[in-house]
């Protein structure tokens, strides 16, 4: 009979997290992106959304999915992975093969950290690789089918319930990156005096410095500051603080990866004291911190330093929206920046330029005009 999930591993170190770590540090954006929303994920995205986004072909998108997977296998197969696979035997073992989410994410308390390599829960690592692999003979899934990890059916259950519900993931056209959120959560927010939901002066795709990353969420781009690094607050456009469900008048405490952070809005919407993520990060003053927040409620915190001072325009316009891979022409980073800012169709620059200028976002301008 299984034990009680909680004490079904205890056999193995601290450790894990970091093999897994070191296994995969140093992706490059895309390929980041397409472990994160293809691989280990239980419903992955469209390959087509992810080639939009990267303004690449369906095809690049599908290789670089089918060297993760190789990759991951090969890892899988090696002797440093022996600690990791032990635990996969562990779970096996005491949950079975087809665990539920709920029981897996409770199986060890590590599996609740962040893998920061990737940017996906430890859990989620855990369940796309205690699936069985299939043969290598097989030719890759150019489509995985929802409800499957990377590598086969997995039982799949509800998330559990959470304290604090995430930012819905967008407009419908984007509803490929991310769960549709239920009814429930969509109505989450504080109501005005009149009785309806509160109602941002701007919608967070019109709002200056955030971006639609690969993962389907908005997130905000903080240009860090020395006062901020000394412990100062680090306010909030209303736009995005209303995307993270926070209202006039509240306060929040949210979870992150350096422990609890305040979120208030008295007057104006701010971060209370960031030090802490800065630091774990390792944050430099005039580096990116981006941010937003998770189904489960932790704010989730991603560090680009700032571009290299003769770097090309082009790729200092990409750094700021959160893109590393290589620029390549000025019409490729303009589509790229076009999918970032929620823009949709074929866009061009005369019309990405007159977006960013309603949106205020003036460095992009200067580094596009």
């Amino acid at each position: 009979m299984p034990e009680p999930a909680g004490t079904a591993v205890s056999g193995h170190g601290q450790a894990l997290p970091e093999l897994i770590e070191a296994a995969f540090a140093g992706l490059d954006d895309k390929s980041w992106a397409v472990a994160q929303n293809r691989i280990f994920t239980d419903e992955p995205s469209a390959v087509d959304q992810l080639a939009k986004l990267f303004a690449v072909p369906p095809a690049e998108i599908a290789a670089t999915e089918d060297e993760l997977r190789a990759r991951l296998g090969q890892w899988l197969a090696s002797d440093e992975a022996a600690p990791y696979r032990a635990h996969l035997d562990d779970l096996v073992r005491t949950l079975g093969p087809a665990a539920p989410k709920e029981q897996l994410i409770g199986a060890a308390d590590w599996h609740q950290v962040e893998i920061r390599a990737l940017e996906v829960p430890a859990w989620q690592f855990v369940l796309a690789t205690l699936a069985p692999q299939p043969q290598p003979a097989q030719a890759p899934a150019q489509q995985a089918q929802p409800g499957q990890s990377a590598f086969g059916p997995v039982q799949v259950a509800s998330p559990p319930a959470s304290p604090l519900v995430g930012p819905p993931v967008g407009p419908p056209q984007f509803q490929a990156f991310a769960p549709v959120p239920s009814a429930g959560e969509s109505n989450g927010g504080a109501v005005d005096e009149s009785g309806g939901p509160y109602q941002p002066l701007k919608d967070v795709s019109q709002t200056r410095r955030c971006f639609r990353q690969p993962d389907g969420r908005w997130w905000l781009r903080i240009d860090v500051t020395a006062e901020q690094l000394a412990g100062g607050e680090c306010a909030l456009p209303t736009g995005f603080a209303s995307y993270l469900n926070l209202s006039p008048g509240e306060s929040r405490t949210v979870r992150s990866a350096a422990g609890e952070l305040t979120m208030t809005w008295h007057g104006r919407p701010v971060l209370e004291s960031i030090e802490r993520l800065l630091v774990d990060v390792g944050a430099r003053e005039g580096g990116h911190l981006f941010l937003t927040l998770s189904d489960e409620g932790v704010l989730r915190a991603r560090h680009l330093p700032v571009a290299a001072q003769g770097a090309e325009k082009i790729t200092k316009a990409l750094r700021l929206v959160g893109y590393t891979a290589p620029g390549g022409t000025r019409d490729q980073a303009a589509r790229v920046i076009a999918t970032r800012i929620g823009m949709t169709g074929p866009v061009s620059l005369p019309d990405l330029l007159a977006r960013l200028r309603e949106r205020g976002d003036r460095d992009l301008l200067a580094l596009l005009d």
